[in-house]
């Protein structure tokens, strides 16, 4: 089982203005009602706080009390 979720130029600006106007450095794009077995995605988003742009990623695994987070540098930048 996999989800894809387009960070296209054109989504991500939304995204960002819908951030900024709420005053918060994070976008929350979707929650994951897919859930295996053992795993249960908790959250993805766009983090626009810092330098770059970056798309995090929460997954809850049953072995673990936290979420595993995993954040990743998109390759472009939003003017404004």
């Amino acid at each position: 089982m996999g989800k894809i979720v387009n960070y296209e130029p054109v989504h991500t600006e939304r995204w960002a203005y819908a951030a900024k106007k709420a005053n918060q450095t994070e976008y929350f794009v979707e929650d994951g009602p897919g859930q295996c077995m053992r795993i249960r995605l908790s959250g993805i988003f766009l983090v626009t706080g810092g330098d770059k742009l970056k798309a995090r990623i929460e997954v809850k695994v049953r072995s673990k009390d936290k979420p595993v987070i995993k954040e990743y540098e998109l390759p472009f930048v939003i003017e404004g």
